[in-house]
């Protein structure tokens, strides 16, 4: 990709697809957290969680093929509604208006930037 080429919807959606797994990652690491340290359940647990941070890392290298830092890189803000999801439905933890509003000052954040790339 040139300088002067900006990144289509199909590569913003291959960076987006990294996010779940980063934060996925952390679930099994919590849910590793519950079982004595070596036990089988804890080595399961902690493989899936290396193995999502490995798909991870490759997403997101592959990502930066086509975006500048900068970008790419505000974008991963969406980590946090990813993980507070994530607990909500895997530990039943409440999600409260605080949650909601720094999601949305999240998205707002990532729309500035985008919007900023757009008229560099």
């Amino acid at each position: 990709m040139n300088a002067t080429e900006k990144p289509g919807i199909r590569r913003y959606i291959l960076l987006h697809l990294a996010f779940p797994l980063l934060s996925l990652q952390g679930v099994f690491l919590k849910l590793a957290s519950g079982f004595p340290m070596l036990s089988w359940p804890y080595i399961r647990y902690f493989a899936v969680a290396v193995i999502l941070l490995g798909v991870y890392a490759i997403l997101w290298q592959k990502s930066l093929r086509y975006f500048p830092l900068n970008i790419a890189y505000s974008n991963k803000g969406v980590v946090m509604i990813w993980t507070m999801l994530f607990s909500s439905v895997f530990f039943s933890e409440q999600i409260r208006m605080n949650n909601v509003v720094g999601s949305a000052i999240i998205f707002v954040g990532i729309a500035i930037v985008a919007a900023g790339d757009r008229y560099e």
